[in-house]
């Protein structure tokens, strides 16, 4: 897998905050590493992680390789 995502174009042009293209290079990164083959994203409440994880989520569907990405939410309130 980590063939494709070497060759992975630029993310230059999309309009992200730096934690986002911060967590966006450290992904593909690590996958194009081999090291991992998963990932888990912290970030802080109303840093980006949604816009983050779609775009991160087309370039691997679209440019990477991949076939299906598994995206999970926790919803659980603790009030």
């Amino acid at each position: 897998m980590a063939g494709k995502v070497l060759d992975m174009p630029d993310f230059g042009h999309y309009s992200l905050r730096p934690a986002q293209r911060v967590s966006i290079a450290e992904i593909e990164g690590s996958l194009a590493a081999g090291t991992h083959s998963r990932s888990l994203v912290q970030m802080a409440t109303g840093a980006g992680k949604t816009r983050m994880a779609v775009t991160e989520a087309y370039r691997l569907l679209q440019f990477g390789g991949f076939n299906r990405i598994l995206f999970l939410v926790d919803r659980k309130q603790p009030w």
